[in-house]
């Protein structure tokens, strides 16, 4: 944006100095830089700096809106792509011959062999024995004597649950 800022502001500068280049008329011609320019010339110089000005900010605009004609083209068609994709390689499976006349490759096989996956299954089950993780079967098959505390005005002497709940009747966390 700075960058915006600053060439608009030197354009606006330069459309100054084309305004007031008129007067330059009656000096003849002068010298600027060891460089002798007469008003016409620089009056042709500043006149063809704005215009370029304006051309490139029309032509970035051009641009601007071009891109977005693209963005929006791509997001209406991305979900009818991929539903043509899917619906192809449904229809035809993956025939290559076929696939390439849609611009579609066929879909690469799994390269796992047994032995990969036998050394990936103990691999698993070694990590769930080392971290101690269960489903949620085995969990429920879990139990603790801490749960279980003998009370001793409970009739026949019977081990019984404690029930641990806060204020409210929530259980705790």
């Amino acid at each position: 944006m700075k960058k915006n800022t600053l060439a608009t502001s030197k354009k606006a500068a330069v459309v100054s100095l084309l305004s007031g280049s008129t007067s330059l008329a009656t000096q003849g011609s002068l010298k600027l830089g060891n460089v002798t320019y007469t008003a016409a010339a620089i009056t042709k110089v500043l006149r063809a700096y704005v215009d370029a000005f304006d051309a490139n900010i029309a032509e970035q605009a051009k641009a601007k809106s071009a891109h977005q004609a693209a963005v929006d083209a791509d997001l209406a068609a991305s979900p009818l792509v991929k539903l043509l994709d899917s619906f192809v390689r449904a229809m035809f499976g993956n025939d290559a011959e076929v696939l390439t006349d849609f611009g579609l490759a066929p879909r690469k096989a799994g390269t796992k062999t047994p032995a990969v996956l036998t050394q990936a299954a103990k691999k698993a089950a070694a990590t769930r024995a080392a971290r101690h993780t269960m489903g949620s079967v085995q969990k429920k098959s879990v139990t603790s004597n801490r749960d279980l505390v003998e009370r001793p005005a409970s009739p026949k002497g019977r081990l019984t649950q404690v029930s641990h709940t806060t204020r409210r009747g929530a259980p705790p966390r």
